[in-house]
């Protein structure tokens, strides 16, 4: 997975031509990071953070994940990405409210 990563990364950057390039190329790259850190307060015999409330960091992180979609379907500044995006968004959003209220009936 690393390799194919890494692979990804170094391949030769396809763009529309109409698209906003910082928001085109800053979209995934939160996704990835957002991603990433979602991992760091899982347990584990050596985890990166010890935190009390890690459920709620991870619902935290996962919300601020809609952000990265839409900016996705803003950034190619074409209107079907964008309607696209705002389903994604409003999809992605009645998940997650379903999942907080079934971890959180958990932790309490």
């Amino acid at each position: 997975p690393i390799a194919d990563a890494m692979k990804l990364f170094t391949k030769e950057p396809l763009r529309p031509s109409t698209s906003s390039t910082s928001m085109f190329i800053m979209a995934p790259i939160l996704a990835l990071s957002l991603a990433l850190t979602m991992w760091a307060p899982l347990p584990m015999p050596y985890p990166l953070i010890n935190m009390n409330l890690g459920v709620l960091f991870m619902l935290a992180m996962s919300s601020l994940a809609v952000y990265s979609i839409l900016w996705s379907g803003w950034a190619s500044n074409s209107k079907y990405a964008l309607i696209g995006a705002l389903r994604a968004v409003a999809q992605t959003i009645s998940y997650e409210v379903t999942l907080a209220i079934i971890l959180l009936s958990v932790l309490l």
